[in-house]
């Protein structure tokens, strides 16, 4: 499925920000969805976003880092109806965490995207969708265990690290040796969800965390990730 990133610098949290590109372009508005999702949005469906925007260029260019998908400089163009698209944050002033009650606390370097995905044109009825988060997981840590096996290769790295030590703890939580390095908050609007991603890439924000950085000794690069796990959800038979 075509994916379209857009690449904000600074942004209040990327699953408001997913909610209100939904209200704004959706062709079929989403269910049991407010306009007034957030004291900040003013309750206004016609928001400018380009003072947000991160000045972007083709996924053709060479200064593109090799990302795969279209990089929108112009969000109300988007059509949810063909394709999914990628919010990516350098920086969220008020990421949020499960229940509303929880923030999650933004390191810039670290990874902070939401997905808009259309569950109704991928064949997934509403009563499926409690499979997303636990998708979602596994493909993190799929993720995780590549890194693992690209250190390997490398030689690089001092932790003794094995594939047990990356683990999922439910309900919404990535671990490293029992140490929580990331994080899912899936939200649907049926006919779309929000997915939303942060990864301690290159910083552990809390003594009760850890990165990627620290525990593999591999750098990522954060859009080479968007593309990596937006990839597994890309086909659906239907089925729960």
């Amino acid at each position: 499925m075509p994916l379209n990133i857009i690449h904000l610098e600074t942004v209040r949290s990327t699953n408001d920000y997913a909610l209100k590109l939904i209200i704004d372009t959706a062709t079929k508005p989403p269910q049991s969805v407010s306009c007034c999702v957030d004291p900040v949005l003013e309750c206004s469906c016609t928001s400018e976003y380009t003072p947000l925007l991160r000045s972007v260029s083709p996924s053709n260019n060479s200064d593109s880092g090799g990302l795969e998908g279209s990089l929108m400089n112009n969000p109300n163009s988007l059509d949810l109806s063909s394709s999914d698209v990628a919010i990516l944050a350098d920086v969220q002033t008020a990421g949020r965490g499960r229940l509303n009650s929880r923030t999650w606390i933004s390191v810039p370097g670290n990874f902070h995207c939401s997905y808009i995905i259309n569950l109704e044109r991928r064949g997934v009825s509403e009563s499926c969708t409690a499979e997303l988060t636990s998708t979602t997981l596994n493909s993190i840590r799929q993720l995780l265990l590549g890194l693992l096996e690209r250190r390997e290769g490398s030689g690089a790295g001092q932790k003794r690290i094995v594939p047990a030590d990356i683990s999922i703890k439910q309900p919404n939580d990535v671990l490293i040796r029992g140490r929580k390095v990331a994080g899912v908050l899936v939200e649907v609007y049926y006919p779309y969800a929000i997915i939303g991603v942060g990864i301690n890439t290159t910083s552990a924000p809390l003594p009760t965390s850890t990165c990627i950085l620290d525990e593999l000794s591999v750098q990522v690069d954060n859009r080479e990730i968007v593309t990596r796990l937006h990839s597994p959800s890309q086909s659906s038979d239907g089925d729960c």
